[in-house]
């Protein structure tokens, strides 16, 4: 996992909000959406192994944890 992945997951941990969307996410980590989008793709891919652990996707790419 690199750094920006790792401050990605710190953000949806300590979020106060219950969604996000991807545009939020891209302004908070001055990332384009697309690179946000590919790293939450892959924390979820590490996340797999944690049974307990997971992201929602909703309607107009909201995410939660």
């Amino acid at each position: 996992m690199n750094n920006r992945q790792k401050e990605l997951l710190r953000i949806l941990l300590v979020q106060n909000e219950r969604t996000l969307n991807s545009k939020d996410l891209a302004a908070r980590l001055a990332y384009s959406e697309k690179t946000v989008r590919n790293d939450l793709d892959r924390l979820e891919y590490y996340l797999s192994e944690y049974p307990s652990a997971s992201f929602i996707l909703k309607p107009n790419r909201n995410y939660s944890r």
